[in-house]
């Protein structure tokens, strides 16, 4: 069995989770900006980056709710072995 990557990514937010024809998938904002201020000064942010990462369950262990985990990507293994 290959060996896991798991990568540390710190978001700004949770865009939400997809059902896409390849699979479930989370979309998180990766870099925002502060670009105004709302009712009772409440900051309104521009999304300037989004990452969509692949969700796969792991076999279930002594529960019946599966544990989820990120997947890199092929592109992001590349990048990550640079």
């Amino acid at each position: 069995m290959p060996a896991t990557v798991y990568k540390t990514l710190v978001v700004d937010a949770l865009y939400g989770a997809f059902q896409l024809l390849s699979g479930p998938y989370l979309a998180v904002v990766s870099k925002s900006r502060r670009v105004a201020r709302g009712p009772y000064h409440a900051p309104i942010f521009q999304v300037e980056d989004m990452k969509w990462l692949p969700i796969r369950r792991l076999a279930a262990r002594s529960s019946s709710a599966g544990d989820a985990t990120v997947a890199l990507s092929p592109e992001e293994r590349e990048e990550e072995e640079m």
